[in-house]
């Protein structure tokens, strides 16, 4: 008997196979959770099915991050597939090249609004989208990583809007889960929560 068995369970963010959104996935599938997945855009629809045929999830969903009419679709294709959901994964983040490589002071005004939009107000719309899903309480997760609290090279544009994010967190009570809590280990692994129904499952 797995962990999440008979859980409902929707993942944002699966890119491809080296994905730490995949590696949850695998996990949530082995121990017994229904999945599905949404991604962005046909490039990403024709990198994830595979993956998602692979483990026999039949639930993929085009959704625009950045049109709330795309989220409410993918959000009520998801009612009609399993009525409640009991986990939200949110694994989206993104900025532009030019912003994450370039001097901090010389972020676009564009490129700044879009990683905000993109990795920030994105958790927060699609966290009020799944509030109505989970009447017997459920769990979010999203991802952050150490650019949030410190200065990392290369991470200029991204720093920002991921301490923005944690923030984000704090206000929703999401759980946050750092990728460099689980280096060392190919894949996150599930551990016993004492309230399941109340908080996400963690990971070492």
């Amino acid at each position: 008997m797995g962990l999440m068995d008979g859980k409902n369970v929707v993942i944002f963010g699966v890119a491809n196979n080296n994905s730490i959104a995949w590696g949850i996935t695998q996990t949530f599938h082995q121990e017994g959770a229904n999945i599905g997945l949404s991604y962005a855009g046909e490039v990403l629809k024709r990198r994830v099915a595979p993956l998602a045929d692979s483990i026999g999830v039949t639930f993929g969903e085009e959704g625009d991050r950045m049109k709330d009419d795309a989220l409410d679709t993918v959000f009520a294709k998801a009612k009609e597939r399993f009525g409640t959901l009991d986990t939200v994964v949110h694994a989206v983040a993104f900025a532009t090249r030019e912003d994450m490589e370039g001097e901090f002071f010389n972020t676009s005004r564009q490129g700044f609004n879009l990683a905000m939009n993109i990795s920030v107000y994105s958790l927060i719309a699609r966290a009020n989208r799944a509030k109505s899903l989970m009447p017997n309480d459920g769990s979010i997760i999203t991802l952050s990583y150490f650019g949030a609290a410190q200065v990392m090279p290369h991470y200029s544009a991204m720093g920002l809007p991921l301490g923005a994010l944690e923030v984000a967190e704090q206000e929703i009570r999401a759980k946050i889960m750092r990728p460099y809590e689980f280096v060392g280990t190919s894949r996150p692994q599930l551990r016993h929560s004492a309230h399941p129904h109340k908080h996400a499952h963690q990971t070492v």
